[in-house]
């Protein structure tokens, strides 16, 4: 799924998104550009944008979510501190899909408008299928979090990881504060970086990623 494409940016211009059960309206970036290649691109996709002169204080590279793809343009979600680096971006490239690579994503896209990292929020609970605890065979890893940014989420954001292998995870403790969650393609399996700010953390390869609703 991964892939890269060159591009020359025209003109990058704030815009608004709303997200309907999301607490406030936030700003996305329509950047116009040139691109000798058909990029491939689809909604909600996690991109990584490389801009400026490597080996240079002008190279960075950051994400952004792929909000809507038009022939001349792509509507980008990303931090307000990367609206002037995108301006010299030349470089795009695919991090992953949840559309196409979690099951249930869609659940979770309709009610925050994007699938989202889950910024600051609390994992509830962190726990191995019992008969799969401390065995090599196909480990499959649950985790609850309770999401901050949508106001009618009255229940957990449940994920599923099956087929979970070389992984570095702390324990769980009384308060599990990440500040992001992430993902990516590795070869034929999906990497997971669960970003702690505060206890439970760290980073596995899996087979495959189930998302709900639950309690």
């Amino acid at each position: 799924m991964a892939a890269e494409w060159s591009i020359r940016v025209l003109s990058v211009e704030p815009e608004l998104l709303h997200f309907p059960d999301v607490h406030q309206d936030t700003i996305g970036y329509r950047t116009k550009l040139i691109h000798p290649q058909k990029i491939e691109l689809y909604r909600y996709e996690c991109i990584q944008v490389t801009a400026g002169t490597a080996g240079t204080s002008s190279w960075v590279a950051f994400t952004a979510i792929v909000m809507e793809i038009n022939p001349e343009s792509l509507l980008l979600f990303t931090a307000p501190m990367y609206q002037e680096p995108l301006k010299e971006a030349h470089t795009i490239k695919r991090i992953f899909s949840p559309l196409h690579s979690i099951q249930g994503a869609e659940q979770i896209i309709a009610c925050f408008g994007y699938f989202p990292p889950f910024h600051y929020d609390e994992i509830w609970d962190a726990r191995w299928d019992s008969e799969n605890e401390g065995s090599s065979d196909d480990k499959c890893l649950t985790i609850a979090i309770k999401p901050s940014l949508v106001e009618a989420a009255v229940n957990n954001v449940i994920f599923r990881f099956e087929g979970v292998y070389e992984e570095n995870l702390s324990s769980i403790e009384e308060h599990n504060t990440i500040l992001q969650l992430e993902f990516a393609y590795q070869e034929e399996a999906i990497r997971v970086v669960i970003d702690s700010e505060e206890g439970f953390g760290g980073q596995f390869l899996c087979r495959s990623v189930r998302v709900s609703w639950g309690n």
